[in-house]
């Protein structure tokens, strides 16, 4: 529950990103949908590492906080570290899968989706039943991100071979842009928190 709080780092961009790569799509303007997913991309880039560097730093804090066991001290700080590292790099690889859906190819995402849940469920049984525990859970996780993201990258080159996701193409105008209208999505996303699960 703790790491998925760091989707608040999201800042709404994603639903920002879905409304403007749909729209570009469907007035053709190549230039301005490449501008966008290239910004949004540095943007998680940048996001995801931040992430994977607050992980490491609060996984002992939130080992003590916790009042973890000491025979279980070494395996919580391990999970923290991977689902963070896992959470860190679904941030930029996600914007692969918005730009399937924002072009409508719900199909393959649903099924990028479906294969990834399941890869994941059947992971976590296996190494839980390997006795792997929360290390084991945690690295399910990871391997099912990296398996979605693999999949979702290989769906938009090939669904979308026209979207190019290059650095010169980012800018300070569209960042705005996607964060203007991020921002209204970030303050219903925590006020449904506070609202939902405060206690």
């Amino acid at each position: 529950s703790l790491v998925g709080y760091y989707g608040l780092l999201n800042l709404g961009v994603d639903s920002a990103l879905m409304r403007y790569v749909a729209r570009y799509a469907g007035q053709g303007d190549k230039k301005a949908l490449n501008e966008t997913v290239s910004t949004a991309m540095i943007m998680f880039g940048c996001m995801g590492a931040l992430i994977i560097a607050i992980s490491f730093v609060i996984a002992e804090p939130l080992a003590g906080f916790f009042k973890v066991k000491p025979e279980r001290f070494n395996d919580f700080i391990y999970a923290v570290w991977i689902i963070g590292f896992a959470t860190g790099i679904g941030f930029p690889g996600n914007v692969f899968g918005v730009v399937i859906r924002s072009h409508e190819r719900y199909v393959f995402a649903n099924c990028a989706s479906i294969t990834t849940a399941l890869v994941r469920a059947c992971l976590v049984v296996l190494l839980l039943v390997s006795g792997m525990g929360l290390v084991g859970v945690a690295l399910a996780t990871l391997s099912a991100q990296l398996c979605g993201l693999s999949m979702n990258y290989l769906l938009s080159r090939i669904l979308m071979p026209w979207v190019s996701i290059k650095y010169a193409f980012a800018n300070k105008k569209t960042l705005k842009t996607l964060m203007a209208y991020g921002g209204v999505t970030t303050i219903i996303v925590i006020a449904d928190v506070l609202r939902l699960n405060i206690d």
